[in-house]
């Protein structure tokens, strides 16, 4: 008959790299239990179990939980195994797209925050834009009077945004519609979301691809309507006829700093029809 060898809590801990307290831990949770306990009151493992700590292990970092561990090593096969893999992998995938999607909106995010840096944009500029689309939430008249109406706005904005993972800056951006500043008001009436591509959702707007007038306005957001004003108004000065909507996009903004002298937007809007 082979020889059983036995470790001591401490012994076993230091061959799986790991603690006794995690040993513990497993323990008390019935995943991985000691073979024996001497007279001493140590508890032993056998050389065998490494082999079980190291499936643990690997159980954990593909996202299982303790409970499904123990359920599993109760009573595991190859199917059951396989089994637990797929569901594993599945729920790996997910994860995987969610961090991809959280690395589009950190490079977009330090892309806007360095062209605010960089970019001296006090002066009007005629730029070619391709096509964009946004995920947009209406802020009405009463919001900017009531600071709870306002952040509610916000909070239905993320509530969207949560549901459609194509959201691809973290700065929040704002629209203006032609009627509004056709008749003279300037305020901001959406809040606005930049997507990756294009959605089936009712509420995306499309920005068309075109020449757009631009400027950058530094300051609060709140004063970003005397902005929009002078681009338009300089745009006709040009016999440039300004069209659709108004675009008003933070580069720099709260997020970043607290400062709101250093707070950086971009303002743009179509030229001709």
């Amino acid at each position: 008959m082979e020889e059983k060898i036995y470790f001591t809590s401490g012994e076993f801990a230091k061959l799986c790299g790991t603690t006794k307290e995690t040993l513990r831990h497993y323990h008390n949770k019935g995943i991985l239990m000691p073979q024996k306990k001497g007279e001493n009151g140590y508890f032993y493992y056998e050389a065998w179990q490494f082999f079980e700590f190291d499936l643990i292990g690997l159980l954990i970092y593909a996202g299982n939980s303790l409970e499904q561990i123990r359920e599993y090593l109760q009573a595991h096969s190859t199917e059951r195994f396989l089994k637990l893999m797929d569901s594993s992998k599945e729920r790996l995938l997910r994860k995987k797209a969610k961090i991809e999607n959280m690395l589009r909106v950190v490079e977009n995010t330090v892309s806007l925050a360095s062209l605010g840096l960089t970019h001296d944009g006090t002066q009007l500029t005629i730029v070619p834009c391709k096509t964009e689309y946004y995920l947009t939430v209406p802020i009405k008249e009463s919001d900017y009077e009531n600071k709870r109406n306002l952040l509610d706005a916000f909070s239905q904005f993320w509530a969207h945004s949560a549901e459609n993972p194509l959201i691809g800056e973290y700065p929040y951006s704002y629209v203006v519609p032609e009627e509004s500043y056709s008749a003279g008001d300037y305020a901001i009436k959406y809040i606005a979301g930049k997507l990756d591509e294009p959605s089936e959702k009712q509420d995306i707007h499309t920005k068309r691809a075109g020449r757009y007038g631009m400027l950058f306005h530094y300051g609060s957001i709140d004063t970003a309507a005397e902005s929009c004003r002078r681009l338009c108004e300089e745009l006709r000065a040009l016999n440039l006829e300004p069209s659709g909507p108004l675009y008003v996009d933070e580069l720099i903004s709260n997020h970043v700093t607290p400062e709101e002298k250093d707070h950086v937007t971009k303002v743009s809007i179509r030229v001709g029809r």
